[in-house]
């Protein structure tokens, strides 16, 4: 499981909170894919396992391929043989939602931490195997 994981969520959720519709929540999870994996440049099929990989969300790729045509036609992005290249301003308007996970992974890790410590103070130090477990533990 990605660290980004519960970061990324918790930023995609207060957007959905705020009443913002699930293919606009989908549309910011691809636009972050490009700034998470610093790129301009990605075809559909990456989209879907970087969308994997970082938020653990398995959207069919015929689903992304959608948003994609619709991120066309707002000229968020622009197809060219099989890649769909971001707009940078785009791009970097969009900035704030990486220090925005940024800033909730840090809070992630300082939580952690401190369950860490707990732990530690009552059963004692951890291997690697078991913190990884706890951590992955604490994320679910």
């Amino acid at each position: 499981m990605n660290k980004e994981f519960l970061a990324s969520t918790s930023v995609f959720a207060e957007m959905a909170n705020n009443n913002v519709d699930l293919p606009k929540i989908i549309n910011e999870f691809i636009i972050n894919t490009y700034i998470l994996n610093k790129t301009y440049s990605q075809n559909s099929a990456e989209i879907k396992n970087e969308l994997i990989e970082h938020f653990d969300i398995d959207v069919p790729e015929a689903i992304v391929r959608t948003q994609l045509k619709k991120l066309t036609r707002e000229e968020v992005v622009d197809y060219n043989d099989g890649q769909y290249i971001i707009n940078p301003e785009h791009r970097q308007a969009r900035q704030y939602i990486s220090e925005n996970v940024d800033e909730k992974k840090d809070a992630q890790n300082e939580i952690f931490d401190e369950l860490s410590r707990y732990v530690k103070l009552r059963k004692g130090p951890l291997n690697d195997n078991e913190k990884e477990k706890l951590q992955s533990n604490f994320i679910f």
